[in-house]
């Protein structure tokens, strides 16, 4: 199937501007594996001013690669508004790829699910992901819908917070925090594609008190 996106990257700042190296950073967007920017560097050695590049992160570090530099900014932007065609192209094929295999993938609004209290075990729960936690352009039930396997923060009155989870879709591994689930959804509410996922990964993968439909 085609990639499933991966959540949205929190960027965290001590200061106004974002930095890549001596570079500000003045334009970026959102791309389906990390970002397209611009840099600008007025005091950079002559034909080095500005620079466009992609941005590439996980859970460890961020890295900028297919960099490029010019001292024309409208050389840049043009280089910059082809590579973000080239990321709206990518989110459109991963849209109707997702749409061919499972049809109805709308986002999962929150009052389909109930709330996750402190007090509450999520272990083995069908849980949603929060439609801000994901990127923009992969904001879809696909995306959101995962079945909680394991970690710290699956536990009632815990003060772990990392969650382990299969995704429904994919069958992909992930993991999350609690504050990334939006709440848990009860079988009924679940597209007919999820239900029909889940009754394979019950049938096949797990015993009949392990997944909780």
């Amino acid at each position: 199937m085609s990639h499933l996106c991966k959540k949205r990257k929190e960027v965290y700042k001590m200061e106004s501007k974002r930095m890549a190296g001596d570079y500000t950073i003045i334009l970026s967007t959102t791309t389906l594996t990390g970002e397209c920017v611009i840099g600008e560097n007025i005091n950079a050695k002559p034909g080095f001013e500005y620079m466009v590049a992609d941005y590439r992160s996980n859970e460890l570090f961020g890295n900028y690669e297919n960099i490029m530099c010019s001292d024309k900014y409208d050389e840049i932007l043009q280089l910059y508004g082809e590579r973000i065609t080239d990321a709206a192209k990518e989110f459109c094929r991963n849209r109707e790829t997702l749409e061919k295999k499972f049809g109805d993938i709308l986002p999962i609004q929150k009052s389909l699910c109930q709330p996750v209290s402190y007090e509450d075990n999520i272990l083995n729960k069908i849980a949603v992901i929060s439609p801000e936690k994901l990127k923009r352009g992969c904001i879809n039930s696909a995306n959101q819908i995962i079945l909680i396997t394991g970690g710290f923060g699956a536990s009632s009155n815990s003060r772990g917070q990392k969650v382990y989870a299969k995704n429904i879709a994919s069958g992909e591994n992930e993991v999350w925090t609690r504050q990334d689930i939006m709440g848990i959804i009860s079988f009924d509410n679940l597209p007919l594609w999820a239900q029909n996922k889940l009754q394979q990964m019950k049938n096949l993968e797990h015993s009949e008190d392990e997944i909780e439909l």
